[in-house]
Order: structure tokens, then C-alpha cells, then sequence
């Protein structure tokens, strides 16, 4: 299964070839990303991963510490993934990245990447570095950010595994060290009660990270 947003593409060989390359692993895959171009800056939730080989595997919850660490997604967005069927046949679980008909990635993805029980099977997921998906992630307004770090808090928030309380807390010191940004936006830019979510948490995550 894979989605699709407005102003995404995709290569016209790109299901057929992603199809072959989840199917034909050596190892049993239960997902595949595929790999974007280009260099983010630091406060962009976008990220690539290295090009050391056309194709490789890694694991999905150390993919998801480094998640929980940097609050990033890949480049070519929920477009670049390709997820077995068997991993969407109970979608309940998704209902949670979407808030006020607003999509929220981060949250997809940390949701995917932990859905490892039962018929899901595999913890690993593939990584295919030619470019089959062009995903419009260049550009991001103030609005997107600060949801996006509304996004990354919450899942740190609710995280209670002991295991990743380092990562969950490199990622608070993330969150505030991009404060500052914050507050060179344009505030007519961002709507009031999104404004205020965002105030409300850096208040609160204050009183965590000193």
C-alpha cells in the first residue's frame, strides 16, 4: 500500500519496481522508504539516509529512536512508503495522525515504525535509493513547522519506554533549541490557537529542559 498526496510523483515504473524490491530481499521486509536528494537544514523535519549502497536493510526501532532523537522523516514524506498490506489490515491505529483534517507525518511514522507485533512480522524495512517519488519537501511554512513540533513533543510525551529515554530526551533539548526560530516567525503567519499550543508546550517543556 502506499499513499499518495496532491503535488507528489511518482516514477511510472515505481510500484512495479518497489513491489520487486520488498518482495525479492534477502530478508523478510515488512516496508520499504524510498531515499530523496538534496541537504536540509537543521530545522527542517526532512531527512536522507546515507548512499553508501543502492539498497540496504535497517532496523525499525532503531530507525525509531532516531526518530524519537531528531523528529525527522524521510525526504520523499508518507509518498516514499511501501508498506505490506498484512500491516494495514487493522487501521484503527492511524487514526491518531490526523488531527482537525490536517495529515500528520511524525506521527504516521512512529506509529509504522512500532506496529512490529503479530502478522506485521519483519521489524526491519528496506531502503531503495534510486528516486522513484519526487515529494515537494523543499519549502515549509511557519504553520507546518510549528505543527511539526507539536507532533515531535507529543510523541516523546507519550513515549514510557525506559529504553529510549535518552533519545526521548536529546529530542526535548531538540524541540527547545528550535525556540528560537520560533520567535523570529511572522506571528500573523501562524494561526492564534496554533500559537497558543506551541506557547502552552514550550511552557511546559521549560519546566523539563533547563
Amino acid at each position: 500500500m502506499q499513499w499518495i498526496f496532491p503535488g507528489d510523483t511518482l516514477h511510472p515504473c515505481a510500484v512495479a519496481r518497489m513491489t520487486a524490491a520488498i518482495e525479492l530481499s534477502d530478508r523478510p521486509l515488512s516496508m520499504l522508504v524510498n531515499n530523496g536528494e538534496g541537504e536540509f537544514s537543521d530545522f527542517f523535519p526532512y531527512m536522507n539516509f546515507p548512499r553508501s549502497e543502492p539498497f540496504y536493510v535497517v532496523n525499525r526501532l532503531s530507525w525509531h529512536r532516531e526518530l524519537l532523537r531528531d523528529g525527522k522523516i524521510p525526504s520523499t514524506g508518507v509518498t516514499g512508503l511501501f508498506v505490506r498490506r498484512e500491516m494495514m489490515r487493522e487501521c484503527g491505529w492511524m487514526r491518531c495522525a490526523f488531527m482537525k483534517r490536517k495529515f500528520l507525518p511524525l506521527i504516521m511514522y512512529d506509529k509504522i515504525l512500532k506496529h512490529c507485533a503479530g502478522e506485521a512480522g519483519s521489524v526491519a524495512a528496506g531502503i531503495v535509493q534510486e528516486k522513484y517519488v519526487t515529494h515537494d519537501s523543499r519549502h515549509i511554512t511557519p504553520s507546518d513547522w510549528i505543527w511539526h513540533q507539536l507532533e515531535h513533543y507529543s510523541i516523546i510525551s507519550l513515549n514510557d519506554d525506559d529504553d529510549l529515554r535518552e533519545a526521548c530526551i536529546e529530542g526535548l533539548r531538540h524541540i527547545a533549541d528550535g525556540h528560537k526560530l520560533a520567535l523570529s516567525f511572522d506571528k500573523t503567519a501562524v494561526e492564534p490557537d496554533l500559537w497558543q499550543a506551541y506557547t502552552d508546550m514550550m511552557n511546559e517543556l521549560s519546566n523539563i529542559v533547563s
